[in-house]
């Protein structure tokens, strides 16, 4: 342990911090106090985006790049507190709906438009295309999408939906056996529509992603692998790549002076 050359600045703690990092710093503190001292010493840079995240009306921290990392972890804590808080979540979600969306332009949407753009809509989907996992009609498994047996238009009228917390209540709306997975060209073929290939029309280019497994044999890149050879000094069998099996003879620097004294002698 080193000699302490410092305190916490909240609760008087003794550490050891190095003598340029003391010049850099603005305090110094614990683990344990970090966050009450960053509310009590705030920075220049941080005082900053909370003033830009106040005028823009968003997250202080929005604009700054974050690492996918980073992403992952603040999307699996998010899900678990919202899971733990439903009251909270239904609270939230009456604060930012229709009129109180900052984003709210008086209703222009339509309403088949709205319901398309809802959460349980996206669960649908999904749910569809991971049921059937190909397209029904020509067994194609890339650029799925989910096709309405009876129309969002039809079941508006047969219900009577007028808003989306009616559409919310409706059972039939959200019904997978409702759905059929289709490849985009099938399904523009269901709606009598021109279907144009990714690049030469299509508003959205969708980024299918291919998983694969990158070693060995599965790599695009694979030459065979490693070759087995045997060292003329220690007689050992040791692996080298193909690009230097006629450059390599030995298996180490210790074998090439071995034989070369052996062959002087």
């Amino acid at each position: 342990m080193r000699t302490p050359n410092t305190n916490c600045i909240i609760c008087n703690k003794p550490l050891y911090r190095r003598p340029n990092e003391l010049k850099k710093v603005l305090f110094v503190c614990c683990k344990e106090c970090r966050s009450e001292a960053y509310k009590k010493y705030p920075s220049k840079s941080m005082l900053v985006n909370l003033a830009l995240g106040r005028e823009k009306g968003t997250n202080h921290l929005q604009g700054i790049p974050k690492s996918e990392e980073s992403k992952r972890k603040r999307s699996v804590t998010h899900k678990i507190y919202w899971e733990e808080h439903p009251d909270k979540l239904k609270e939230r979600g009456l604060k930012t709906r229709g009129e109180n969306h900052y984003q709210w332009k008086g209703g222009i949407s339509s309403l088949n438009q709205s319901i398309r753009v809802m959460v349980e809509n996206r669960k649908w989907m999904d749910s569809v295309k991971e049921r059937d996992k190909k397209c029904t009609k020509c067994n194609n498994i890339e650029d799925l999408e989910s096709h309405h047996l009876i129309r969002i238009k039809k079941i508006i009228e047969k219900y009577s939906i007028k808003n989306r917390a009616d559409a919310r209540n409706c059972k039939e709306l959200w019904d997978i056996n409702n759905g059929i997975t289709l490849c985009s060209e099938c399904h523009c073929k269901e709606h009598n529509k021109i279907y144009n290939k990714i690049g030469v029309g299509r508003k959205h280019i969708l980024k299918i992603k291919k998983i694969r497994n990158a070693k060995g044999a599965n790599n695009p890149n694979w030459k065979g692998g490693l070759i087995e050879k045997e060292c003329p000094a220690c007689m050992k069998i040791f692996l080298v790549k193909q690009c230097e099996v006629n450059k390599r003879k030995y298996c180490s620097k210790k074998c090439i002076q071995y034989d070369n004294r052996r062959i002087a002698i």
